[in-house]
C-alpha cells in the first residue's frame, strides 16, 4: 500500500471527485490547488469560486450539465460545483465549431449549460447559466450529494463522423483513482501537469488525482506550439508528475537533449503508441524519474493497463519500436477475440482486445453502438478495436487498430510497420493512410520535414516493395487534433 493511500484513508474511496478536494480544503486551505497562466489559486479561493456556481445550480441535482471549457479557473470551479450536487458534467470545448457543440448538446439532451462569456450565446434553445466573477454573489452553505451514478460524459469521434457520448460512472472513476492512490506515493508536495483539454478524459486524472492528495495542478498555457509550452511549464514550475500524449516527444525530439528535469518523479504516457527510441531520449532528461506507459480507451475510464518502462527489458519486448501496453489493472479482465469471434489463448497471436471490469462503461449514451459489446460466459466485454498479442512475460503488445491492417494488391499490410520504417530511416514524424483509388487501396505517406528525403531508396532496404507508399508527401507540420494526436481527417484533405 502506498503512503498516499495510508495517509489519506479518511477520504471516502467512493467519492473521489468531491471528498478529496474538500478534505484538503480543511487541511490546507491556503495551499495552491491550481495554477493557470502563472497565476496561483488556493484551495480556499477555488472552493469559494465553485460555491458561487453551486448556489446557481444546486436545484439541478441528477441532471447532466454542460460546461463551457476554457483555459480559466471558472471551468475548473464549475466541474467541482457540478460534482457537489451529485450531478454529471459534459465538457463542451469552446474550441469546437458551433455545429459540433450543437450536436453534442442535442445528443446529450442538455437542458442547462454553465458558461462564462457570450461565446455560447448561439445555444439559445437551452438555459445558459452565466457565471460572473463576483465571488461574493449568491454564496450558500455547501451540502454535497452523491445521488447520480454518473460522473461525466466525454464525447469522442464516432466512425460515422458523429460524436458519441461515453458516460463514465462514479464507480468507474473511483476504482481508477483508488488504483492510482494504492500504487503511487503521490503527496501534497507534488505538482501535477495538466496538459489536456478538459474535453479529453485524461484531464480528469491530472485534476482529481492531484486534489485527492492535496497537490497543485499546473495547467499548460494556451499556445500555438503546445509541446513547447509543456516543456516550459515542467521546467518553470519544477513539475513532479506529468501525463501527456507520446506525440509530444516526436515534436520535441530535435532538442530533447537540451533539457533536464531533476524534480520530475513520474512521467506517464497514454492516448497513443509510445516509441521506445523516444522513451530512451526522454529518460535521459529524468535523472530521478520513471516512465510508465498506460493504455485505455475512454470507454474503460481513462486508462486500464500499465507498463513499467525499463530500457533493457523493453528492448526485448518492443515491436516496430512500440512500447508494450503492459498488464491490466487488478479490477480489469481481458480476452483476445479473433476475426471469427473465437477466444484466442495462444501467446504472440494477434487478436482484438476486449475488456470487462470495474472501469468499463455499461453502454454508450442513449444506448447507441451496442455492437461494440459482446457477451462471453455471462460477462459483458467492450471491444476496443485494437489488435494486440500477449507475450510470454504477460504483457500486452500493441499492433495497431483493426483498421490499420489493410490489404494492398492482395497483401496484408501493417501501417504501423511502414511508419516505423520511415521513422527509422529518416527520423521524421510521419503518418501512413490508406486511400481508395479506382476501387483499389493505395498507400499515402505524409512526412513532417522541411527537406525532401530520398525515401524510396531508404524504404527499399527495409520493407517489401508492396508496402512502400505510392504517394509520399512532405509537409512542414503534420496536423494535430486538439488532444495532440495526429489528425487523419485533415491529412486526407492535403
Amino acid at each position: 500500500m502506498s503512503n498516499s493511500l495510508k495517509t489519506y484513508s479518511n477520504i471516502n474511496p467512493n467519492d473521489r471527485l468531491v471528498e478529496g478536494f474538500l478534505f484538503w480544503l480543511k487541511q490546507s486551505p491556503n495551499a495552491i490547488a491550481l495554477n493557470i497562466n502563472n497565476k496561483n489559486y488556493t484551495y480556499n479561493y477555488l472552493f469559494n469560486k465553485s460555491l458561487v456556481i453551486y448556489s446557481k445550480i444546486k436545484h439541478l441535482e441528477n441532471d447532466l450539465i454542460g460546461i463551457q471549457c476554457i483555459n480559466h479557473v471558472d471551468s475548473y470551479a464549475a466541474i467541482l460545483a457540478v460534482s457537489y450536487i451529485g450531478s454529471a458534467y459534459a465538457p463542451l470545448n469552446a474550441k469546437y465549431p458551433n455545429e459540433k457543440i450543437k450536436e453534442i448538446v442535442a445528443d446529450a439532451k442538455l437542458k442547462h449549460v454553465i458558461c462564462f462569456n457570450s461565446d455560447f450565446d448561439f445555444l439559445l434553445e437551452i438555459n445558459l447559466i452565466k457565471i460572473s466573477d463576483d465571488l461574493k454573489a449568491g454564496q450558500v452553505e455547501l451540502e454535497p450529494k452523491n445521488n447520480s451514478q454518473l460522473a461525466y460524459v466525454i464525447y469522442t469521434s464516432g466512425s460515422t463522423g458523429k460524436p458519441k457520448g461515453v458516460p463514465i460512472s462514479r464507480r468507474n472513476v473511483n476504482h481508477l483513482f483508488n488504483y492510482y492512490l494504492r500504487e503511487y506515493d503521490f503527496n501534497f508536495n507534488d505538482k501535477f501537469l495538466q496538459s489536456y483539454e478538459l474535453s479529453f478524459d485524461v484531464s480528469v486524472f491530472s485534476i482529481f488525482c492531484a486534489w485527492n492528495v492535496g497537490a497543485a495542478v499546473y495547467v499548460v498555457p494556451e499556445s500555438n506550439a503546445k509541446h513547447i509550452a509543456i516543456l516550459k511549464t515542467i521546467q518553470q514550475h519544477n513539475i513532479t508528475v506529468t501525463s501527456f500524449v507520446p506525440s509530444v516527444l516526436s515534436l520535441i525530439e530535435k532538442y530533447i537533449n537540451e533539457f533536464n528535469f531533476p524534480d520530475l518523479r513520474y512521467s506517464f504516457f497514454s492516448g497513443d503508441a509510445l516509441k521506445h527510441s523516444l522513451a530512451k531520449k526522454w529518460k535521459a532528461c529524468l535523472p530521478n524519474g520513471v516512465i510508465h506507459n498506460f493504455y485505455g480507451p475512454t470507454e474503460t475510464t481513462i486508462v486500464c493497463t500499465r507498463y513499467l518502462w525499463q530500457e533493457i527489458e523493453a528492448e526485448q519486448e518492443i515491436r516496430n519500436d512500440i512500447v508494450p501496453i503492459g498488464k491490466p489493472f487488478p479490477q480489469m479482465n481481458f480476452i483476445l477475440v479473433s476475426e471469427e469471434g473465437k477466444i484466442v489463448s495462444e501467446l504472440n497471436t494477434e487478436a482484438e482486445l476486449c475488456f470487462e471490469g470495474a472501469q468499463v462503461i455499461d453502454s454508450y449514451l442513449n444506448n447507441m453502438y451496442i455492437d461494440r459489446f459482446l457477451q462471453v460466459n455471462g460477462k459483458r466485454y467492450y471491444k476496443t478495436g485494437d489488435r494486440v498479442s500477449l507475450n510470454d512475460k504477460g504483457n500486452l503488445i500493441f499492433h495497431g487498430r483493426l483498421d490499420s491492417q489493410v490489404k494492398v494488391n492482395g497483401y496484408r499490410v501493417e501501417l504501423i510497420e511502414i511508419e516505423n520504417a520511415i521513422y527509422l530511416g529518416s527520423g521524421c514524424l510521419n503518418k501512413v493512410i490508406v486511400e481508395s483509388k479506382n476501387g483499389a487501396n493505395q498507400l499515402s505517406a505524409f512526412i513532417e520535414s522541411d527537406n525532401e528525403i530520398k525515401l524510396y531508396e531508404l524504404l527499399e532496404k527495409k520493407i517489401p516493395s508492396y508496402m512502400i507508399p505510392t504517394k509520399i508527401i512532405f509537409v512542414k507540420h503534420l496536423p494535430l487534433t486538439i488532444n495532440g494526436k495526429l489528425d487523419v481527417e485533415q491529412l486526407k484533405l492535403l
